[in-house]
């Protein structure tokens, strides 16, 4: 896994990236299994991530993830991509709003959506 970050940027914004190499079998993140009946073998898939601080509080960003096809005529899995807000006023708060598009998914051609999510920790 890779990940940087840059820190006072010329325009004042902090910059967080990320960039992960995963080799897998995994179906659709794994939940449909691993490998199949014809192809067993793990693949090389890619994640990654680049989010912008826009204040202490706020990052706006954008993530992706490629997944094998494997699945012959059940799916034609796509790569998984989401655009992000995130608010965090405190260190036990954070609340993030999203985009969400997983692609093709086996009996549903298009997956995608809104997302809020509230975490609150103690």
């Amino acid at each position: 896994m890779y990940w940087s970050t840059s820190l006072g940027t010329p325009s004042g914004y902090n910059l967080l990236t990320n960039l992960t190499a995963r080799y897998t079998k995994a179906n659709v993140f794994g939940l449909l299994g691993f490998g199949s009946e014809n192809n067993d073998s793990a693949k090389l898939e890619w994640e990654g991530s680049l989010a912008v601080l826009i204040s202490p509080t706020t990052a706006i960003g954008t993530e992706f993830r490629t997944q094998t096809n494997r699945l012959g005529g059940l799916a034609e899995e796509d790569t998984v991509v989401d655009a992000f807000i995130a608010y965090f006023p405190n260190k036990s708060i954070s609340i993030t709003a999203a985009y969400v598009d997983l692609g093709n998914l086996p009996l549903q051609e298009s997956s995608s959506g809104f997302y809020l999510t509230v975490n609150s920790t103690f």
